[in-house]
């Protein structure tokens, strides 16, 4: 699977920021999930809530599978 954007992220550490929460649910959930609870991450905080910062990430391949095998 790989991770992709529609449009130009910003600069000042929201992608990072979705990054780690992708990452950190990624742990123990499905691609997908992990790709959702990173959004929903970013909506959740007012800094990031914008539609700006967090839509623009998209999964391309198997997200039903789970992100990092053990």
């Amino acid at each position: 699977s790989v991770m992709a954007t529609y449009w130009e992220t910003s600069n000042s550490g929201q992608s990072e920021k979705f990054m780690a929460a992708f990452y950190s649910a990624g742990r123990d959930r499905s691609i997908a999930q992990a790709a959702s609870a990173a959004q929903q991450a970013m909506i959740a905080d007012p800094a990031t809530s914008h539609p700006f910062y967090w839509p623009g990430f998209f999964v391309v391949g198997q997200t039903n599978n789970q992100m990092l095998a053990g």
